[in-house]
């Protein structure tokens, strides 16, 4: 932090992470794993656990990001979860090649009248 990075939990809820690691360690962003996700949207509690788990963040100043999301069903359920931002095929597949990540990001996949971001990113902000 000294140095002006930012610290991120990866893989949350992918092994053997749990809640308290997020008291435990200053992090500013946490990435929920994607297999977390898709067993949420495939369980009935789910959806219960991960919006409780993005409230928990916002309430510690720590920003969500929703891994693997390929696909609009899924977009709209880490929406309902009250993810900050989502990141998978549906937005771009991995490149290594820079200009690929400056195309205009789809605009079909953001909410009317929420902020659209200019560009494709790594990690697309689902303003609210």
């Amino acid at each position: 932090r000294n140095w002006g990075y930012g610290v991120s939990l990866d893989d949350f809820g992918g092994g053997p992470s749990a809640f308290n690691l997020l008291a435990a360690v200053e992090v500013d962003m946490v990435k929920i794993d994607g297999t977390a996700i898709a067993s949420a949207q495939a369980g009935t509690k789910g959806r219960a656990f991960l919006s409780s788990l993005t409230d928990l963040c916002r309430r510690l100043g720590v920003e969500s990001v929703a891994e693997a999301v390929g696909t609009e069903e899924t977009l709209k359920f880490v929406r309902d979860c009250v993810f900050d931002y989502a990141q998978g095929f549906l937005f771009g597949r991995p490149s290594a090649n820079p200009a690929d990540f400056v195309k205009p990001a789809d605009t079909r996949l953001f909410r009317s009248g929420a902020k659209r971001p200019a560009t494709a990113q790594l990690a697309t902000r689902l303003g609210y």
